[in-house]
């Protein structure tokens, strides 16, 4: 079986024979550099080139593992890897736990750049079990995961061939792995069957950061198709080929879409008119202070019709369905956005639901008709309209008195407990804040900075922080707290837009002067 590393890359092709437990060795060739990676029931037992530089001596000699002086001893022209490693344990240069550890080593050193090769031919052969001596075990999650982050972003993008592919969290996830926030927040909102392109729209990340993350997650064992049929990319080794040893006849990715699968632009956009429309209705939601009017569910909603109208509302108001919109307008749209999000995060955990639907059972209306009676007594005289009026503006103020107290007082100790580093009961705090006003800008801040330094609510700190920005587009400190978000998750295009933003409102804003240049420092030193 053969094939090209364009179509089939090789954590396509690891993917593929980890998942079916396969033993043989699968051969690359990129120009004059040839590769060879054995099986073993799935996992990779040997991997080796014919470059000198992968050869177990000069490993040894570039990790400075071993005196120089043992290591010339032993090594002489001709002498196999293997060889050499049963000579330095002999000598007692070496244990037999440490010679494996290094010959792991050696061949994860191996395996990575060939990860990212997207051109180049491969061909694998079906061979029975290899014997035990000489085998290297490699983990291999976390090497099919980095290999995701690094492929160029237009490879990764012309992975998705199908968006109806519907994904499931595995039942066991593989140990070991440190997710990127980006990749643990895609895989927290999937907890049932969803298709990719439902996927995409829920996370709210940009297109192209949503299908790395799903990448990543499928290669690395966290996220699997659901269902025998659902690929998620072309198959490179099927059953029958591997029977026959034959190519598996991968249809190549126009055929592999299928009609209609990718929309034209009309159907994606659809017409000005009806994008309008949808704005007016996206704007209007965001407008509204109750949770549930903002997903437009009723108050006795389930869990899973709270979830579903959330979905509902991604699919029609993601941002990325307004990307032809002015950069103004594409902001409004991006808030009203994720005032949605930050509805459905409240409501979908039980313990903050139950204290918004408290706090609302408390709200309710005052009128001219909870005046005491005896104002309407039959025999006094009936008060004027601007009587009551005065009334009805005093018992107003001294509830919205009443109600700015509580709030200043959640936020005061939600602050103070922020500075003394206590993140999690800070964000209780300053939630109750936010739910008792969230008209008032400082408080949606400093939540956001709250539940920043959980990678779990990172996406809810970027909600508030933009939140906070349409309160008070003047305050420059938000825009700053914005970027800092993007910056401990690796977004560095998104930081360094929102301290350019910054800096217009605030020329003289020294941290966002201070992060810009050493963004930009950064940047300098990673392209020359």
């Amino acid at each position: 079986m053969k094939g090209t590393l364009r179509e089939h890359p090789l954590a396509e092709l690891i993917y593929e024979i980890r998942t079916a437990t396969l033993s043989g060795a699968l051969h690359l060739t990129h120009e004059r550099v040839k590769a060879v990676i054995r099986f073993d029931h799935g996992e990779i037992a040997l991997a080796g080139t014919n470059l000198r530089a992968h050869r177990f001596g000069e490993c040894l000699r570039r990790w400075n593992v071993l005196p120089e002086d043992k290591l010339a001893v032993t090594l002489r022209e001709g002498i196999s890897d293997q060889e050499l490693g049963a000579m330095l344990v002999r000598i007692n240069a070496l244990s037999s736990e440490e010679l494996e550890e290094l010959r792991a080593r050696q061949a994860t050193d191996v395996i990575c750049p060939l990860l990212l090769w997207t051109d180049g031919e491969w061909t694998y052969e079906a061979r029975a079990r290899m014997a035990q001596d000489g085998r290297v075990m490699v983990a291999l999650p976390p090497l099919l995961i980095e290999s995701a982050r690094r492929l160029p972003p237009e490879f990764v993008a012309a992975r998705f061939t199908n968006d109806a592919v519907k994904l499931l969290p595995v039942g066991e996830a593989p140990a070991g792995v440190d997710l990127l926030p980006s990749e643990g927040f895609v895989l927290s909102r999937l907890d049932a069957s969803i298709n990719i392109g439902d996927l995409v729209l829920v996370s709210g990340l940009p297109l192209a950061e949503a299908q790395r993350a799903i990448y990543a997650l499928v290669l690395g064992g966290f996220v699997q198709g659901d269902g025998v049929q659902c690929e998620i990319w072309p198959r490179a080794l099927s059953t029958e080929s591997l029977a026959q040893g034959e190519p598996s006849g991968s249809v190549s990715g126009e055929q592999h879409r299928g009609a209609g699968t990718q929309p034209t632009s009309k159907d994606q956009d659809g017409s000005s008119d009806d994008q309008q429309a949808d704005l007016d209705q996206l704007f209007a939601r965001a407008r509204s202070a109750n949770l549930y009017e903002v997903l437009g569910v009723n108050v006795s909603a389930s869990s899973n019709e709270i979830k579903l109208a959330y979905y509902a509302l991604a699919k029609r108001f993601h941002p990325d369905r307004f990307h032809r919109s002015a950069d103004v307008q594409m902001r409004s749209i991006e808030s009203a956005f994720a005032q949605i999000t930050q509805a459905y995060e409240r409501l979908k955990d039980e313990t903050q639901r139950a204290a918004y639907d408290a706090k609302l059972n408390k709200e309710a209306p005052t009128s001219a008709a909870s005046f005491p009676s005896k104002h309407f007594d039959s025999g006094a005289a009936k008060p004027s309209n601007s009587d009551v009026a005065k009334a009805a503006a005093d018992v107003t103020h001294a509830g919205a008195t009443s109600i700015s107290t509580k709030a200043e007082e959640s936020f005061r100790q939600g602050l103070t407990i922020l500075k003394q580093g206590n993140h999690q009961q800070a964000a209780t705090h300053l939630s109750a804040a936010v739910q008792i006003d969230p008209k008032q800008p400082r408080y949606r801040a400093t939540y956001g900075q709250a539940l920043a330094h959980d990678a779990r609510t990172r996406r809810q700190a970027e909600a508030e922080f933009l939140a906070a920005i349409a309160l008070d587009p003047r305050n420059a400190s938000y825009r700053v707290m914005l970027a800092e978000l993007y910056l401990s998750i690796g977004l560095q295009r998104r930081a360094e837009g929102e301290l350019e933003r910054a800096l217009a409102v605030d020329p003289h804003h020294a941290t966002a002067h201070r992060l810009l240049n050493n963004l930009r420092s950064r940047s300098k030193i990673g392209s020359s």
